[in-house]
């Protein structure tokens, strides 16, 4: 079995929001095994979350990074402004995160295979259930991006 490869990490790191200290002196490496994050509602999880991201910046410290390292997220809500969107659309934004624009194709493949008639290709976004909304996030985050990371914030939620 070949040793794990540190991927992901914190040195140090601290944030604040404003004079309101979320995290401060945490240091970890993750490496290429599934992990989960626990903690307290309000404990500042999705604020490392985005900071490991580079949606939020560090006040302190630093994100350490593999190397050419892909790094795909699906938030914990779902983000404002989908709703008018079709779910092609929706999809369609993983495609040119990951440098794949014009290959719509990939989400027809997409929605064959996690068994959605494609017709649903053509409808807003905002229609579907809060599940039917998440599972479109994370396929899209996770097939069509096709990162070597995935972090998803409260995926149950």
């Amino acid at each position: 079995m070949a040793p794990r490869q540190a991927v992901l990490g914190m040195e140090n790191a601290g944030f604040y929001y404003g004079a309101t200290r979320v995290f401060e002196g945490v240091s970890f490496l993750l490496d290429d095994a599934r992990t989960a994050l626990v903690g307290e509602n309000g404990a500042g999880k999705s604020t490392l979350l985005k900071c490991l991201t580079g949606e939020l910046d560090l006040n302190a410290g630093q994100v350490v990074r593999s190397r050419g390292l892909r790094v795909g997220s699906v938030p914990q809500d779902v983000p404002d402004g989908l709703a008018g969107q079709t779910v092609r659309e929706v999809l369609g934004a993983s495609l040119e995160r990951a440098g794949l624009d014009g290959e719509d194709w990939r989400i027809d493949v997409l929605l064959d295979e996690i068994g959605v008639a494609p017709e649903l290709a053509g409808q807003a976004f905002g229609t579907l259930s809060g599940g039917w909304q998440r599972l479109m996030l994370i396929a899209g985050a996770a097939r069509l991006e096709e990162p070597d990371l995935l972090i998803l914030d409260e995926p149950t939620n």
